[in-house]
């Protein structure tokens, strides 16, 4: 196996390549990452388009799932960080407990 991370930075961008439309193993193994620990040449060898029409297609309605999920899960996160926030911020409580974990870590370092 060459690649078994989808969410490295080599992968995400040659399965963004390849559903856009570039099927070439050659053209497609250029996007690999610096640090990654395959060489463009292994990569090229194993990325071997099939010609297959309705597995490209399967493949890039996938793909557009994946990445919106993502962006939900980011959102998400960034709307429940917003919330605690105005949470805490309105507690006086809170922002004193806030205030004493942050004094007592400084002293500790």
């Amino acid at each position: 196996m060459v690649v078994n991370d989808i969410a490295g930075e080599t992968q995400t961008k040659i399965i963004d390549v390849f559903v856009a439309g570039d099927t070439n193993g050659l053209s497609l193994a250029k996007h690999r990452h610096f640090n990654c620990r395959k060489s463009e040449g292994e990569i090229a060898k194993a990325l071997h388009y099939n010609g297959r029409k309705v597995c490209l297609f399967a493949l890039q309605q996938e793909w557009n799932t994946c990445k919106h999920l993502q962006q939900q899960i980011l959102e998400t996160g960034k709307r429940i960080r917003e919330i605690i926030t105005t949470i805490i911020n309105k507690d006086d409580n809170k922002i004193s407990q806030i205030k004493n974990r942050t004094n007592a870590k400084a002293k500790t370092v």
